[in-house]
């Protein structure tokens, strides 16, 4: 069964509970620009809500969510569990590097 897509209001409505809704739509609005759907195809809505769940993790209220320094994993987002699972997605759609700006 597939889960329904990560929309910005419903991802908001979870983060919300925590912490003010300008600091969660904001990690998810950042979230968004950063995640390129054509590297994560149908993986999308995962990678920003895992991208977005990182950012409130590293922000002031998410001091739970971080990892102790010899947990840490050695990708870019490393310092929290949604980090690395961001890590690993982003090693398992991406394949290799790519190139911007150029065409087929």
């Amino acid at each position: 069964m597939k889960s329904p897509p990560a929309t910005p209001q419903a991802m908001s409505d979870v983060y919300c509970s925590i912490l003010p809704p300008c600091g969660a739509m904001t990690a998810i609005d950042d979230a968004a620009t950063e995640v390129d759907d054509r590297v994560f195809g149908e993986k999308t809505d995962q990678a920003v809500s895992l991208l977005a769940a990182h950012k409130l993790a590293v922000s002031p209220f998410g001091g739970q969510a971080r990892l102790a320094p010899k947990e840490q994993g050695k990708g870019t987002h490393g310092s929290t569990v949604y980090g690395l699972e961001y890590d690993n997605l982003v090693a398992q759609c991406g394949g290799g590097f790519w190139v911007t700006g150029v065409l087929p």
